[in-house]
């Protein structure tokens, strides 16, 4: 099985946000997310990305196995993400999308990483490069058995927790 994290987004709602935001923690926010893709933004100390690999990792599915898809402008930062935790750089995909009117969107964007790399004949754990999911004690879902229960089936699952 593989993984594949989305994250192909601008931030420019985040980027919208923190110019609407003038709380006494501006500046320390603004330091957290300007220039930086959403998944990369710290979020108890540490980026978005992590936990989701963490919960990826947890599945059995190796670094190896661990893709992301994103764009020209911050396929760099992801690069020296995935490269810092072992997941090998020919895995992180650049769509060379440079302005958010060009934007693939969530679907195309997938089929791109199929094409480019990713491929057919696995299973695939799909994630939004920007969203944690929980259980309902607030701690992050464990993905286990979600994986275990849809491996091998050939259809696509969506986990709307």
């Amino acid at each position: 099985m593989k993984a594949l994290i989305l994250a192909a987004g601008f931030g420019t709602r985040l980027e919208a946000g923190l110019k609407g935001y003038d709380g006494a923690e501006r500046e320390e926010v603004r330091q957290w997310v300007e220039g930086k893709p959403k998944g990369l933004v710290l979020i108890g100390g540490k980026p978005i990305v992590d936990y989701q690999l963490g919960q990826i990792l947890n599945t059995g599915i190796k670094r190896e196995a661990v893709f992301v898809q994103t764009n020209a402008i911050y396929y760099s930062q992801y690069l020296a993400w995935a490269v810092g935790n072992k997941i090998p750089g020919e895995n992180v995909f650049n769509n060379g999308i440079e302005a958010v009117s060009a934007l693939l969107g969530p679907l195309a964007d997938m089929k791109w990483a199929l094409d480019r790399g990713l491929g057919y004949n696995d299973d695939v754990l799909v994630m939004a490069g920007d969203t944690l999911v929980f259980d309902d004690a607030d701690k992050l879902f464990d993905l286990s058995r979600f994986v275990n229960d849809y491996q091998g089936l050939g259809r696509m699952v969506v986990y709307e927790g």
